[in-house]
């Protein structure tokens, strides 16, 4: 069919998932056009709403509709064509697309610029942007920008202040970075709701964050 993205699944390496339809189409057009994460996705089961993990295109499609709406709502004065054209070419493969995964596997972020969306340099100074998962067990992702800062370092309080967790950890300059913090003393941290300080530069910023029981 003309108009629409078709999407592949891929294993968490990137791998192309073996149940995964390959191209190209019947006229010679690169199809899939897009390939994300289908295999062990988690989900409910529906026997004993335990967390299991899934497989198929059924999974990964819908990873990119998701993500192809959230693009949208950012730039609503696209249309639908040119958020798939930014998708694509945002895509790990661009250059040489193949049979497999097509144009590769999208990230997001290039396509918000390849649409005109500003970049993070215009930030003033260092910013925290996310933390997640929200509540975190083992580990949790800090998505933030670096500004001038080389290190960063992070530190969870609890509810009278104590120190809980500390670590530290050296970064690229003026960068965007999903940071992913995991270690032991983490992991044995008790559960509760405690204060996330990262300092960046000489600069303290704070969230809230839940640690979760076992």
């Amino acid at each position: 069919a003309f108009g629409i993205l078709a999407v592949g699944a891929v294993d968490h390496d990137r791998r192309t998932a073996s149940f995964s339809s390959r191209g190209p189409s019947a006229d010679g057009r690169v199809k899939p056009d897009v390939a994300a994460v289908g295999v062990q996705c988690a989900a409910l089961s529906p026997w004993d709403a335990a967390i299991i993990g899934v497989n198929g295109t059924s999974f990964s499609s819908p990873l990119v509709a998701g993500a192809a709406a959230c693009l949208w709502q950012l730039h609503p004065d696209r249309s639908n064509v040119e958020i798939m054209d930014a998708i694509r070419r945002s895509a790990s493969q661009w250059d040489a697309p193949d049979a497999e995964q097509g144009f590769g596997i999208p990230d997001l972020w290039r396509a918000h610029l390849l649409l005109g969306g500003s970049d993070l340099t215009g930030l003033a100074g260092s910013k925290v942007l996310q933390v997640q998962p929200v509540p975190f067990d083992d580990f949790f992702v800090v998505e933030l920008f670096t500004g001038a800062a080389d290190r960063v370092k992070l530190q969870l309080t609890d509810a009278a202040g104590r120190i809980a967790w500390q670590a530290e950890q050296v970064v690229d300059t003026e960068a965007y970075l999903q940071l992913r913090v995991q270690d032991e003393p983490l992991q044995r941290l008790g559960a509760g709701v405690y204060v996330l300080q990262v300092e960046l530069g000489g600069t303290t910023l704070a969230r809230q964050v839940v640690k979760a029981g076992r």
